[in-house]
């Protein structure tokens, strides 16, 4: 789990730079909202997991 955790990290800090660096936007709130949907698409697949649909 702990290895999982540091790659969502990393990619949601090169995706927020990424992302930074296109839209002109400043880098901290950018990371911080990849780090949101990455948060967003876990909650999802546990929910889905949850409920019993695969």
């Amino acid at each position: 789990m702990g290895v999982l955790a540091t790659i969502i990290a990393i990619l949601s800090v090169w995706l927020g730079i990424a992302g930074s660096w296109h839209f002109d936007a400043p880098t901290g709130p950018a990371i911080v909202a990849m780090a949101v949907v990455f948060f967003m698409i876990a909650i999802g697949v546990t929910t889905f997991k949850q409920q019993g649909i695969d």
